[in-house]
């Protein structure tokens, strides 16, 4: 069903320069699944560095609400990475980074809770996140889960049980118990 290696999806950063404005960056990507989705980071200005809260797996286009008089703002990952399927319980989550496991949900963001409301360029990603790290919205999670990842010593693995009602309940004409709601 999922290739997992395949399914790395992070959170995008905006970083500018002790002369960059404030404003909006448009992101256009897709998610693991190849839906198309958008997020708005609301970049402060500065030398600073704003992250957004959505997995991309890929980036179609960044755009930026004003031309920035010369500066230039970069765009990277941050360490927000994207769940697989709708995690709305940290209890049905293993998080496995740096040669140990996660005891406490510190850096776990839920699915978008309101499976009525549809996800906007603002929300949370709608199947959930856990940050690894600094680099995030967030603060930096506790132990073992706050140092970068580096692909080496540092790697990462999310395991999840599926609840029984969400396994029952989701079906191909209602992909939403499963999968989160639609992207936006």
């Amino acid at each position: 069903m999922f290739n997992p290696p395949e399914g790395i999806a992070r959170c995008v950063s905006v970083t500018g320069n002790a002369g960059s404005s404030a404003q909006n960056y448009a992101i256009v990507g897709y998610d693991i699944y190849g839906a198309i989705m958008h997020e708005t980071i609301a970049f402060a200005g500065g030398a600073t560095t704003k992250f957004g809260q959505k997995a991309f797996k890929y980036i179609l286009s960044a755009t930026p609400s004003a031309t920035d008089g010369g500066h230039t703002n970069s765009l990277g990952w941050g360490d927000t990475f994207g769940i697989n399927l709708r995690s709305d319980k940290w209890e049905f989550m293993n998080e496995f980074f740096a040669g140990s496991f996660a005891t406490s949900s510190s850096g776990w963001l839920a699915a978008l809770a309101n499976t009525a409301a549809p996800s906007t360029a603002t929300t949370a990603d709608v199947r959930g996140t856990v940050q690894i790290g600094a680099n995030g919205n967030g603060g930096t999670p506790a132990a073992p889960l706050n140092t970068s990842p580096n692909g080496t010593t540092n790697r990462i693995m999310f395991a999840m049980t599926i609840p029984l009602l969400a396994n029952i309940s989701g079906t191909p004409i209602n992909p939403v118990p499963l999968y989160g709601v639609a992207q936006f």
